[in-house]
């Protein structure tokens, strides 16, 4: 794989027919590894050199020689993420929801800066971007509350605030999923692996 240089480079893998095929608990745990090799790929593809993979006891990881790297697994999809400043990376497919999901992850008036977009893509972005921003900060779920969307710009972009901040995130829609990942000043240039030695980006 070759060296990018310095930037962000989020890497996407599919998950092999035979590991969707396992048993759950099997699963989850191949669904772990795959998503660390998503990691040591972005890492590749920036130069970076990463070290060990730990994780606190809350399962937020620590950052490994100095780098920050997220990571999220689906049935499909994994991805990974590493960067030189707090990340936070998640995947959703576009799937249907229950009324009462929506209102718990976004207040009515975050709804209605997404109000021209399909619920389903709509709900898969604000969801995906709040994980993305509570794994940056290492909150997690726990967080939810205090994270709020005050805006959508475009397809592709969602601005939100928590802990005191502002978060940019960048989005893409690929196979009914969608990716998240917040961003400094770089915008991330997305790997996505549908088996190996297949790849695509953008």
């Amino acid at each position: 794989m070759p060296t990018l240089g310095p930037g962000l480079y989020p890497v996407l893998l599919a998950v092999p027919e035979a590991v969707r095929r396992l048993p759950p608990r099997q699963r989850v745990i191949c669904l772990r590894s795959h998503a660390r090799k998503a990691v040591r790929r972005s890492a590749a593809r920036g130069g970076l050199l990463l070290g060990e993979l730990v994780q606190d006891p809350r399962g937020v990881p620590r950052p490994a020689n100095g780098l920050y790297w997220s990571l999220t697994h689906k049935p499909d999809w994994v991805a990974g993420v590493v960067a030189p400043h707090p990340v936070g990376i998640d995947l959703e497919g576009v799937t249907e929801h229950a009324p009462t999901l929506f209102a718990k992850i976004a207040r009515p008036e975050e709804w209605r800066l997404a109000a021209a977009e399909e619920p389903r893509l709509a709900f898969a972005r604000f969801w995906t971007a709040k994980e993305a921003v509570l794994k940056a900060t290492g909150r997690g779920l726990a967080g939810l509350s205090d994270c709020r969307v005050v805006g959508v710009e475009g397809p592709r972009r969602i601005t939100l605030e928590h802990a005191g901040r502002l978060w940019r995130v960048e989005q893409i829609l690929f196979r009914e999923t969608v990716a998240a990942i917040t961003v400094e000043e770089t915008s991330p240039l997305w790997s996505i692996e549908e088996e190996e030695g297949g790849r695509s980006g953008f």
